[in-house]
């Protein structure tokens, strides 16, 4: 369905699934090593999380991938497992699809490093795109589009968009994280991003994760005026709460819904949930979707 979607999202805004990685932590899978190998040891988690999405409504599902690429694992003595985590993670996905007897795009999730870079490092680009060019390719011939989230400037999105390009000819869209003064951990404001993001090969731009969705909303705004490309929002619920060590994000699916009519109305054409979302918030957006048409 790949070679469609691009034209399905010019007359239809398209729902993308929430939260993976924190709906299995809640489920008991513990962060580091035993998250990166869960579609390896756990592959029936990462299908009910899969499964609970589509039941929600979702019209995209997201491989369980965003830290799968070899640099990042490397930290976790997992690189060598890499081609094998994203396999799995597009074979799940593409399984949970193929079982719910419905029309369901698969979106490919890359993320960044967990490196932190400021403007004038001095960066090896080329193992970066090694990095990102070896999950994209173990991802491509399952996915119907790339969706690369999370990143936070040019040091590591130029090199994942061409790993991405040059990984196969899938549809890509490309999000930046924003802290709530719009600015990104590697030092670059809301301007400069909206510029950037504009220049690159990318079918969808936008925004995930962040501090808030209210900071989504005002990077989408700040964007949509500087480019004629299709824009893509998938916020946080907002940044979690330590509740005697359980996680709680302070945004509700009620107000989650209400910035997702904002966004709707700024132009998003696909529109989702990140960190801390769950179906419940993917089945407030689905209801606010069929109700508007």
């Amino acid at each position: 369905m790949s070679e469609k979607i691009l034209d399905i999202i010019k007359n239809k805004i398209l729902l993308t699934d929430g939260a993976a990685g924190t709906r299995l932590l809640a489920a008991g899978i513990k962060a580091g090593h035993e998250l990166a190998g869960v579609n390896i040891n756990h592959p029936e988690m990462v299908l009910d999380v899969h499964r609970s999405y589509i039941e929600a409504g979702a019209d995209i599902i997201t491989t369980n991938s965003f830290a799968a690429n070899p640099v990042f694992l490397e930290r976790l003595h997992l690189e060598n497992k890499a081609d094998d985590i994203n396999r799995r993670a597009a074979v799940l996905a593409r399984q949970a699809i193929d079982k719910s007897g419905r029309d369901i795009y698969l979106g490919g999730s890359i993320g960044p490093t967990g490196h932190t870079f400021k403007k004038g490092d001095l960066i090896d680009t080329a193992a970066l795109g090694e990095s990102f060019f070896r999950q994209a390719k173990a991802l491509a011939d399952k996915i119907d589009i790339f969706l690369l989230e999370s990143f936070s400037g040019p040091e590591e999105i130029g090199p994942a968009v061409d790993a991405v390009r040059r990984a196969g000819n899938k549809p890509m869209a490309v999000m930046v994280s924003v802290n709530e003064d719009l600015t990104t951990i590697f030092g670059y404001t809301i301007d400069e991003i909206a510029r950037y993001l504009d220049s690159l090969p990318a079918d969808l731009i936008g925004f995930n994760c962040s501090d808030s969705p209210d900071a989504v909303l005002s990077a989408i705004k700040t964007l949509a005026p500087v480019t004629d490309k299709s824009l893509i929002a998938v916020p946080s619920a907002g940044l979690p709460l330590d509740d005697c060590g359980r996680l709680i994000y302070p945004v509700s699916p009620d107000d989650f819904v209400k910035t997702g009519e904002k966004l709707m109305a700024s132009g998003v054409r696909i529109i989702g949930g990140c960190c801390g979302t769950t179906p419940a918030y993917i089945k407030k957006l689905r209801d606010m979707l069929d109700r508007v048409g």
